[in-house]
């Protein structure tokens, strides 16, 4: 029987582990972003099995003001999408955002999921890295490999939660228009705080 101490990493490990990579600015090998369907788009799937607590990915983007991110939201196109993290800072609470829509890193395509639902297998840490924010993805428990990763965005009501989107998902005769909508609301910003 392995015991529960093997599958389970030190926080010190996993967040000297985040460290690393973030100031390497890399993503940790171990992800690959694939596309889901034309309404989710893409998301996050783990290459490898990781153990609870273990550093998975940073949400990488450039880091703004609350009031930017509002602006740049509303102004985003659809077509663009828009993949704005709302946070307070680790650090004295300032209101601050991370814009990942034009990052290259894979952060901005994990997908959401309520944290009581077994999906949610990853836990999104604010830390403080040579004086600034970051914001980390840690394994909420044992994730296999295959499974996609996912983590709760802490915004109550996301629209692709409510029944009748989660029921268009569900439905392949959805028509251009109603995919078209569920994947603005799906690429609207995130939040923590």
């Amino acid at each position: 029987m392995i015991s529960e101490s093997c599958l389970k990493v030190p926080a010190a490990e996993a967040r000297k582990e985040a460290d690393h990579y973030i100031k390497l600015k890399l993503d940790k090998d171990g992800c690959e972003v694939k596309h889901i369907n034309d309404v989710i788009g893409k998301g996050v799937f783990a290459k490898k099995d990781y153990k609870k607590g273990e550093f998975i990915l940073e949400y990488d983007g450039e880091l703004i003001s609350r009031r930017e991110g509002e602006n740049r939201e509303k102004n985003y196109s659809s077509a663009l999408g828009s993949y704005i993290f709302f946070f307070k800072s680790p650090q004295g609470g300032k209101k601050l955002c991370i814009d990942g829509t034009f990052s290259k890193r894979m952060g901005r395509f994990v997908n959401d999921a309520p944290r009581h639902d077994h999906q949610c297998n990853a836990d999104m840490e604010k830390l403080f890295i040579d004086y600034r924010p970051v914001l980390v993805l840690f394994a909420r428990r044992f994730i296999k490999a295959g499974e996609e990763i996912r983590y709760d965005y802490g915004v109550k009501n996301l629209p692709w939660r409510c029944k009748k989107v989660l029921d268009m998902h569900m439905n392949s005769s959805s028509n251009a228009n109603d995919i078209h909508r569920v994947s603005q609301f799906i690429y609207g910003g995130n939040s923590l705080s």
